[in-house]
């Protein structure tokens, strides 16, 4: 996953690994002023068997949350639960 500006690019990036039927939170802190940041996640592809030409549907059901807490205030401000998915198919395998 990764956190990006306004512009696109990355401020902060980590690579973590969520167990099914699990959650994992994860801090980012922004010590800077107002900010338009945007969080990012990305499944790994799931490689079909070699020579199918089915492709395989995505491992898992994502549902991202997210919390901003002004720890200067100690509460939290919003929390949001709404996504939006872009899913892009894996090319067909092609035999050789």
């Amino acid at each position: 996953m990764a956190f990006v500006d306004a512009a696109g690019a990355v401020i902060q990036s980590s690579t973590v690994s969520v167990q099914q039927g699990q959650s994992l939170p994860y801090d980012f802190v922004w010590s800077g002023s107002r900010a338009q940041i945007r969080a990012t996640v990305e499944v790994p592809p799931v490689v079909p068997p070699a020579g199918s030409a089915i492709p395989i549907a995505l491992p898992c059901n994502l549902i991202p949350t997210l919390e901003i807490f002004d720890n200067n205030r100690g509460r939290t401000d919003l929390i949001i639960g709404v996504s939006h998915l872009v899913w892009v198919p894996p090319p067909l395998a092609t035999t050789a």
